[in-house]
């Protein structure tokens, strides 16, 4: 059951880190709202699995998979890379 809530705690961060973007992009604060919203939820998710799990595999878990994921949905959602 921890391990499902890390699962959606990701997704929830990832979500709100895309909506961070998107705020950027449109100018529009509800996207500021729903960073706000998602990202609480991530963090009481990664709290309540912090109950079970160890804090460096539920972290390590939370940050890295985050991060994979915020990298391919800014790249197949954006379609920008800084390297160019």
């Amino acid at each position: 059951m921890h391990w499902l809530v890390l699962a959606i705690s990701i997704v929830f961060e990832v979500i709100a880190t895309s909506s961070m973007k998107y705020a950027s992009i449109s100018k529009n604060n509800l996207y500021l709202i729903v960073f706000a919203v998602f990202f609480s939820f991530s963090l009481v998710g990664l709290f309540y699995a912090l109950k079970k799990i160890d804090l460096s595999i539920a972290y390590a878990t939370w940050a890295g998979c985050g991060l994979a994921l915020v990298s391919v949905v800014g790249f197949l959602i954006f379609k920008r890379d800084n390297y160019s």
